[in-house]
Order: C-alpha cells, then structure tokens, then sequence
C-alpha cells in the first residue's frame, strides 16, 4: 500500500491551533484525505479516512470519499461511499463494491454544503481486489426457460455491473441486484435438464455452485383424435418449450405451427395409408405421451390425367380423401416449380414451368410435395414419369402463296416463344426464320419474309430444341397472263392493267430497256396489298425502244414474257462508268464525235472522255476549282471548247492536254459569259463589259446596265444578241448594241427555284430547266429567239429520277444528256 503526507495539511494544523476554534470560523471549510489503510489482509481490508481540517460556517450536508481508475475522482463519474450521519472532525468509511485485483485506485474525500461541494486532496492505493463472491441460495430451485431467479449470497458487485451468472457453461445474458442479491435471467441456450449456478466477480468464482433445475413438462389431451392432412390439432397442457422440445407423430418428428408454453398447434402431416399413430412429446430428460392415439385416414395421390403432355398443356393431379383446396401442396417437374391454377376438393391443376427449357427427351420427372413444415421432412408424397409430346403443325392455311403473302399457321403445344423456320427444297442453302413471336392460341399469323424466293420449302417449327414436324410450302413464279396496253408514250404516261397469277403485292416489278439492258423499278397500285387491279406505274422510265417487263424477287429476276413499247424524246447513245461527281458546276461537252465530262474536284480540275473511262487531272492552276463558276455552259468556236470558271476563259484542245487560261487585257474583269459573234469569239463581264477576240483581245461595247446583275449565258441568232439572266432574257442590236426588248421568265418563283439549273441551246430555241421545290421533276421552258416568245414544249418535263443530270450540247446542235451512267440523245418538239 502507499502512504503519502500531506504538507498542505500540515501547515493548516499548526495555524488552527494558534487560533481560537470558536471565535475564528473560516469562510470556507478545507479537507484531508489520509492514507488508505489496510487491516492486514489482502482483500477487502481497505479504509479510507479523512480529517475536517477547516470549518466553515455553512452546515454539512453530505460526507464522504469518491473512488476511481481514473485521476481526479468525482461525485458525477466515480464510485461513492457516504457518511450516514455527517460528523465534525476525522472520519472513516470501507468501500462497499467488490475491487478489481492488481490495480491503482484514486482516492478523494468530499463533503457537500448547501453552496458548494469540496473535495480533499487526492491519495493512491494499490488494490488486491475483493473477497470471492459466496452463494448461499437460489430461489426458486426449480423454473422455466426466461424465467427471473433471486441468487442469496455475499461479496458480490454492489452496482450489480461486473457479477456474471453461469448456469452450466451458459451465461445468463441479464443480471442485476446489490452487494448480497443478485437476479438473473435463465438463459434460453440451457439445453440441461439439471444445471449448477456459479458466479463470478472481477474474474473470482464463488466456490460453492447451486443445483438449479428445470420444470418438466406437463402433458394433457387432444382438441380432436381422428383426421388426415391437413386438419390442425391442438396439444394442451403446461411447459412446453419452443426451442427444447420435439414433437412426434408416430415416428414421424413434425414441426408445429405454434408452441406456447400451455400449448401446441400442429397439423397432421400426410402419411398415405391410414393407421393409428400414438403423439409424443420430449423434452430434454423427458417424453411423455398422449393417452389416446390419434386416428389417421388414409390419403393417397392416385395419377395423372394423361400420360404425356405438351409443353403447353396445363397438368391435371387427383387424389383420394384429399382436399387439395386446404392443402399446401407444391409441384416440381426437373426441379423446376410449376405454377398453380386452380385447386379443387379431388384434384390440383398445374402449368409446367418448361415452356422456356429445352426438353430433348420424351419424358420428365414429376415429384408432388408437401410445403414445409406440413410434412415430415418435406416428404415427396408422389412422383411420376411424365411423357413429352413434341408440337405439331397440323395445317398451312395454303400450301400455295404467292411471294411477301401472309401465312397461317394450324400448330399444337408451341404456346411460348416458337420459331417459325424454313429451308428450301431445291437449293437447301437458302434457310432462315420467318419469324419470332409468342403465340397463345394454336394459330400461328406471319407474312412470309421477302427472302423466301419461288420456290418449294419445308416449314417447321422450333420451340427450344422441341421441333415440330415438317409440311411442305410452295411460293410459284408470278405468272402474267394479259396486259391492258403494250405501247407507251412519254407525253401521257399511260398506266397498264395486268392479270395473272401468284402476282407479289409489294412492288417488285421493273422494266428492261432491252437494247441498253438499263432496268427501271416500278411500282404497283402505289405499294398497296390489294392485287385487283393489277397496276404499273411507268414513271421514270427512259428511253425510246423495246422494255420487257420482269418481276425482281430478293434480287432475283423473273421473267414475264410482256414487252411494252416506249415513244420517247430520249434516245439510248452510251453507257459508261458511273460517276460520284456529277457536281453542280461541272458540265459536258462533245468535240470530234467524243463525249467529254469536265470540272473539278479535291483541288484538281479533270477531263473525262466517257466513250473509253480515260481521265485526266490537271493542275489547278490551269484549272481551278468552280465552286462560284459564273457558267457551266460550253462555248464552241472555230472548232474549239471554251469554258468560264472563276471568272476566267479556258480552252480545251485535247484530252492529253492541258485547259488553257486565254489572257485577257483586263484581268481585273470578272467574266460570266460568252458566245459568237460575227465569226469572233466575244466574252462579256460583271460589269456590263465585253471583249472580243481576232488576232488578240480587244474592248468591246458595254451589253449590260443592270446595275448588280449579269448575264449566265449568252447567244446570237440574226444580227441580235440574247443575254440569259436570273429572271429574264435581254436583247440587243449587235450593230448598235442597244437594249431593244427586256423579256421576264414566266417561272413562278413560289414553285420554282427562281435559277435555272441547266441552259442550253437546240437550233434556234434556248431551254431552260426547272427543277421544282419538293419534288425530282425538272420542268422544261423553251424561248424561241424566231418569235421572240416563251412557250412549253412537248413534252414539258425531264424524268430527273437521279436529281443530278447533265447536259452535254456539241458544234451541230445536238444535245446529250447524262444519268447516271447512261447518255441519252435529247429529242424535243
């Protein structure tokens, strides 16, 4: 034990005893706590002691020490023992809690006023701990699960915090009381008959343990004693446990729907053949049983409606004395749970959960089993071996249809989920589905894909990996028998009228110019499912001559038999690779009975001869790129090509040879259009400039006073120049140059684009092309520089299916026109 002195204590002595007692109370009062004493045991012998060493005038309400692990113990945070009589002068008190072994204690003495609490110095003292806990009683000796039991004793914890109670090797998980009485909770893990309850504090046991024992259980009646699954029975009497007690029917252990401690609720299990089976009851060291037996009746599942299903045929489960409605049965096919339907007094129907598996085999296994906890173990109360039907188609609703038509289907046991499938006969390596789909009915409705070409086909069905059988479909050939009209012109787009037989009814028709062998798509009645009447539409088709009609099935063509006759103002001249820059501001050109296609493009002006595929690109310099070309028109002069880019003249020789920019006088001029006047070549400006070439180039007169304006193309007929501009013609004298006659376009700008796409010049008629807003048709105006007068030639319209297209004129008159990859001589009354 330490011992400390205090020196403040010391000093206060001698300075009270120098002092009158009576006449000289301090304002505040002053305490000392002394050493720890120890009565010369090891443990439990401890006492604390404290000396008033000052008084005050205030009365002492409350004396005592405060004890702790920690420094600084306090009345707030620390163990207390108090005075029960506060006294003047010296005081001691033991402390009351059991002590923990090998450890510090702190120590402080504290007495209490009706202003303030003061506290003594602090003191140390080394602890050996307490003695060990005795038990002396258990009340009552004999109890249940949970139930509160008083243990009698001594030397236990005083807060109750740090006493454990065993009962066996289990630990009560609740325990409470005082120095001499501890309670507890009995723990509901005792799994013992018969127990011995100890205690321990701080790590000390009591040597002495107590016999503690459990309450058998009572046994009493049953609320019935005859029955069958799933009747419930109620079990009186007194004691039963939850957790320590089993219940047997026969030799069957069942699990009860309730156990109360007066109580238990079971429900008979199913056992099949009837008998009777005497209840039991144990409970650790105890099992009672029933006096009078229960009387089971005989149950049975007696078979299956049928001995084989298809996967979407509900299962159908009888039995004998059973009421299925009551009953939690469950049903398992491979493992796989089926989904109830409907439960009756002598029956249970199921659907099979095997619409989505694969079932190769021709049978299953079926197992009927009870819900737990109704039956033993979860016992299978029947199984059987059930037989797999594979679907069947058992119909098409033709056996003949004609290619794109709708097919039904007449099919048994696919209900999920099945895949209609086909492989032609003739060349087995066209194969496919015709569709995935879900169907709830024995019908099957799908249009026939636009894969499946003529032909003979087997039609089957997959349901995953459940084939149905195969039946037999043939698509014929389409087959016409008349047509109304075999002769055509282009001004009137006559529509004719076909018969025959197995006719697709989607659009699958073309027409092939049989001596280009270009082919045309046309449609039928505008795409729509009705075949009567049978109707082509021949918009689009171009070129005068010999068409045979075909039916294009999946890119494969058929054969009609039916040539249409074609009056057209386009005649086939060539064909030629196709080109990807048929751009906007490039043109076409003939010169020595060759087809040129020129322009520019990726920074490189090029040449095309189209007869031979022959390119040539030229550098940019010598032909830049005519993104803001004022022109794509040719001018032909003394058997030479000239063409405006950029503003600039170029002059084609030959395909090997370069464009060449003729320089000009006045390079600043911008220049936008030119033709032949009077045997020279003149070219006219933005600005309202000309010039003329002879032997060099030469100012001419000024055309144009339109102030912002300039002419995008110009020509001369009979001693008068004609200037082509964005809404109008303009004409001049070419002798006095003078503005004789201003003539607008007749061209509704609302329909229209209000520019031209394409100009050019046949004999003495200049036409212009329209393309209109909206649409891929190109309408044609023609002025006649004879009358001076705007007029619509026959017919009045270009069949502009590609959007793009060219115009190619030559020296003679004659005008080309390029589609796609086809040229066309270009005839117009």
């Amino acid at each position: 034990m330490t011992y400390r002195n205090c020196f403040l204590t010391a000093l206060l002595t001698v300075l009270i005893c120098s002092c009158n007692k009576e006449s000289r109370k301090a304002e505040f009062l002053l305490l000392s706590t002394n050493e720890v004493k120890i009565d010369g045991s090891t443990e439990n012998g401890v006492e604390f002691n404290a000396a008033l060493v000052l008084e005050s005038n205030e009365s002492i309400l409350e004396e005592g020490f405060v004890y702790d692990l920690e420094k600084l113990p306090s009345i707030e945070k620390s163990s207390l023992v108090r005075m029960e009589t506060p006294i003047s002068g010296s005081y001691s008190l033991a402390p009351e809690d059991a002590l923990m072994p090998d450890t510090t204690y702190y120590v402080r003495s504290f007495a209490r006023t009706g202003k303030a609490t003061v506290y003594g110095n602090q003191v140390s003292f080394y602890s050996n701990g307490s003695l060990p806990p005795v038990i002396d009683q258990i009340v009552p000796q004999l109890a249940f699960w949970q139930d509160t039991v008083k243990i009698i004793g001594s030397n236990f914890d005083h807060s109750g915090m740090n006493n454990s109670v065993f009962f066996d090797q289990f630990s009560a998980q609740k325990t409470w009381g005082t120095k001499d009485t501890i309670f507890a909770i009995v723990p509901a893990e005792l799994n013992v008959k018969k127990s011995r309850v100890s205690v321990k504090v701080y790590g000390k046991k009591s040597s002495k343990a107590i016999d503690f024992e459990f309450l058998s259980p009572v046994i009493g009646a049953l609320n019935k004693s005859e029955g069958q699954y799933p009747d419930t029975v109620t079990l009186t009497g007194d004691y039963f446990s939850a957790g320590h007690g089993r219940l047997y029917f026969g030799n069957h252990l069942i699990v009860p729907e309730e156990v109360q401690q007066k109580q238990i609720k079971f429900v008979v299990p199913f056992l099949g053949e009837g008998a009777d089976y005497p209840v039991r009851y144990a409970q650790l060291d105890d099992e009672l049983v029933v006096e009078q037996a229960f009387k089971y009746r005989s149950q049975s599942i007696t078979g299956l409606a049928g001995s084989s299903i298809y996967a979407t045929d509900s299962l159908t489960i009888y039995g004998t004395n059973v009421d299925f409605r009551t009953g939690e049965f469950e049903i398992f096919i491979q493992e796989n749970k089926c989904r109830m339907v409907e439960k009756y007094q002598d029956s249970l129907v199921v659907i099979p959960d095997i619409h989505y598996t694969n079932y190769s085999n021709s049978e299953f296994s079926l197992e009927c089993r009870l819900s737990a906890p109704h039956s033993p173990l979860g016992t299978c109360v029947y199984s059987a071996k059930v037989g797999h039907k594979l679907p069947v188609i058992e119909a098409l609703s033709e056996n003949k249809l004609a290619y794109g038509s709708p097919l039904e289907i007449y099919i048994q046991g696919t209900y999920y989920n099945g895949a209609v499938q086909y492989r032609n006969i003739d060349e087995p390596e066209i194969t496919g589905t015709i569709s995935y789909g879900t169907n709830y009915e024995d019908e099957f409705y799908r249009q026939l894909p636009y894969q499946m070409i003529p032909g003979r086909y087997q039609i089957w069905i997959d349901s995953f990996g459940r084939l149905t059988n195969k039946v037999e479909l043939e698509i014929p050939v389409p087959v016409v028998h008349t047509v109304s009209s075999t002769v055509m012109r282009r001004n009137n787009e006559e529509v004719s009228i076909i018969n025959g037989d197995y006719l697709p009814k989607k659009g699958a028709y073309i027409l092939q110019h049989k001596e280009s062998g270009r082919i045309f798509s046309v449609s039928r009645n505008g795409g729509a499912f009705s075949i009567v009447p049978n109707e082509i539409q021949l918009y689009g088709v171009m070129g005068a001559g010999t068409f045979e009609l075909k039916t294009l099935l999946n890119n494969r063509t058929y054969d009609t038999g039916i040539l249409f006759e074609l009056d057209d103002y386009l005649e086939y001249h060539l064909k030629y690779e196709p080109l990807d820059f048929l751009g906007y501001n490039n043109f076409a050109f003939t010169k020595d009975d060759k087809l040129y296609y020129a322009g520019g493009y990726n920074e490189k002006g090029f040449v095309i001869d189209l007869n031979t595929g022959v390119e040539t690109k030229l550098a940019s310099d010598f032909f830049p790129v005519p993104i803001h070309s004022k022109t794509n028109v040719p001018i032909f002069f003394n058997q030479e090509v000239y063409a405006i880019f950029q503003g600039k003249l170029f002059k084609f020789d030959s395909l090997k040879e370069k464009w060449e920019a003729e320089d000009l006088d006045t390079p600043d001029d911008e220049l936008t259009a030119g033709c032949v006047i009077n045997g020279r070549l003149q070219v006219f400006t933005t600005n309202g400039k000309s010039y003329i070439k002879d032997t060099t180039w030469k100012t001419g007169p000024v055309v144009n006073d339109l102030q912002g304006y300039y002419p995008r193309f110009a020509t001369e007929h009979n001693g008068t120049l004609y200037l082509y501009f964005a809404y109008g013609i303009q004409t001049l004298s070419t002798q006095t140059w003078k503005l004789e006659k201003w003539y607008p376009s007749p061209v509704d700008p609302g329909n229209m684009f209000k520019l031209p796409q394409h100009v050019f010049q046949q004999g003495n008629n200049i036409y212009m092309c329209y393309m209109q807003r909206g649409t891929y048709i190109s309408k044609i105006l023609r002025f006649v520089m004879d009358t001076n007068s705007y007029e619509l030639p026959e017919p009045d319209y270009l069949p502009d299916d590609d959007y793009e297209f060219k115009f190619a004129p030559d020296q003679d008159g004659e005008v080309f026109l390029l589609n796609k990859e086809y040229v066309y001589k270009l005839r117009i009354n």
